[in-house]
């Protein structure tokens, strides 16, 4: 039985984590950043504690009660869009919350093996460039706050490997769906359907791009490959946590409406549109696949009619 800490245990992942991570009968313990915050279900193996990362005293008391064997980085301010309006947060968060931690882990004399979980907003347009699925070496151009917060925490863990040995292991993520994500396409269209359905939304779904190509998961495939990198990824590396296909939004949204069985109109919303917005994301998962053993098992089709039912059952 190992004790593991998750930070962001309360994000849309965290409680995927949790729940898997539970079953298996490990110490789980996480923070929780906002008092209004839904936790995951209460289990005695569960330990929560109130701690905002960008406050190393409280990251500090964390990494103490704690004492994990294992660490699970996941605490982000991840909105792309909201990382314009306020980019001083979301690099505190990002980037400072993540040397606060490994500081906190250092003073403690502690040796926990950390996965950070980094993201593919980090490409930000190489992939425009390159065309072709992006891999690990290639150049890191982001294009809004977000993606370059995302950058500097994924750069500092490989410093704090190479200076202090450190056993981290970074993960970039790529675009994750599935049952109760907010705030992305997916999740937002998923909820308007519902709205549908149950009659309090005219059958009309609101908007923003519907010509970008994302390459997606889902976020029950994305935390096996976490656990797996957790235990068989190489400390100091870096891997793509992708499906190694590109879906272009307009066809998520065509799918959704054949799954609600409606007949719905569309509405292009300009505040759903981003000033800045990579037109192609696509990675190549071949080192997690090679080294983890790592594969997708949930189609699209499912992730979707799931993020439709959950929704539909709020």
């Amino acid at each position: 039985m190992a004790r593991v800490l998750i930070t962001g245990i309360t994000g849309f992942m965290g409680k995927y984590l949790t729940k898997m991570l539970l079953e298996k009968n490990h110490q789980v313990y996480g923070n929780i950043f906002d008092r209004d915050e839904s936790p995951p279900d209460a289990n005695e193996s569960l330990h929560l504690r109130f701690c905002d990362v960008r406050i190393k005293d409280q990251v500090t008391e964390l990494i103490n009660e704690s004492k994990p064997d294992f660490i699970y980085h996941l605490a982000a301010q991840s909105l792309p869009m909201k990382s314009w309006k306020n980019p001083k947060e979301t690099m505190d968060t990002n980037f400072s919350g993540t040397v606060n931690l490994f500081d906190s882990i250092l003073e403690q004399k502690l040796e926990p093996k950390i996965l950070v979980a980094c993201s593919s907003a980090e490409y930000g347009f190489t992939a425009i460039t390159k065309n072709n699925a992006l891999n690990e070496e290639d150049p890191l151009e982001p294009v809004h706050p977000y993606g370059l917060s995302k950058v500097c925490q994924d750069l500092i863990s490989k410093q704090y490997f190479l200076n202090y040995g450190m056993k981290v292991i970074r993960a970039r993520i790529f675009n994750t769906i599935g049952p109760g994500k907010k705030d992305d396409f997916v999740g937002d269209v998923s909820m308007q359907i519902s709205k549908i359905l149950k009659n309090n939304q005219d059958p009309i779904i609101h908007v923003g791009n519907l010509e970008t190509e994302r390459d997606i998961s889902d976020v029950r495939d994305q935390i096996k490959a976490l656990t797996s990198l957790l235990e068989n990824g190489v400390p100091g590396e870096v891997y793509n946590v992708c499906s190694g296909r590109a879906v272009k939004i307009k066809e998520l949204l065509d799918k959704m409406i054949i799954i609600s069985g409606r007949d719905i109109k569309i509405n292009k919303d300009p505040k759903k549109i981003r000033k800045i917005d990579e037109p192609l994301i696509l990675g190549d998962p071949s080192k997690i696949r090679k080294e983890c053993s790592w594969n997708e098992e949930i189609t699209i089709e499912k992730s979707l009619t799931d993020s439709i039912n959950f929704w539909n059952q709020e």
